[in-house]
């Protein structure tokens, strides 16, 4: 079975997670609605990395992709074997 999360509604939004007694459960609830410091820095950190990375790709945008040549040799390989195999099917339809 999967993992239950239990949504608590109010003035504000709570998660917490099931379990199988009702202690662990009722625990569970409280130490959601009772650290919402926690969830608030752990909001905070995670937004402050994702403004870093998005900064980092940001960065990135317009670089030259540093296997292009290679993509572009293989691609090249791609393209002649097509060619080769679908006029060797053709040849081979009309022999």
């Amino acid at each position: 079975m999967g993992k239950v999360e239990i949504v608590i509604k109010g003035q504000h939004h709570y998660t917490a997670s099931a379990f199988d007694s009702p202690l662990g459960t009722i625990r569970s609830s409280e130490h959601s609605i009772q650290t919402p410091e926690e969830r608030l820095q752990k909001l905070r950190d995670e937004l402050a990395d994702c403004a870093k990375k998005q900064k980092e790709f940001e960065a990135k945008v317009g670089e030259s992709f540093e296997h292009e040549a290679k993509l572009h040799t293989l691609a090249q390989r791609q393209a002649d074997l097509e060619k080769a195999t679908s006029a060797s099917r053709t040849s081979q339809t009309f022999v």
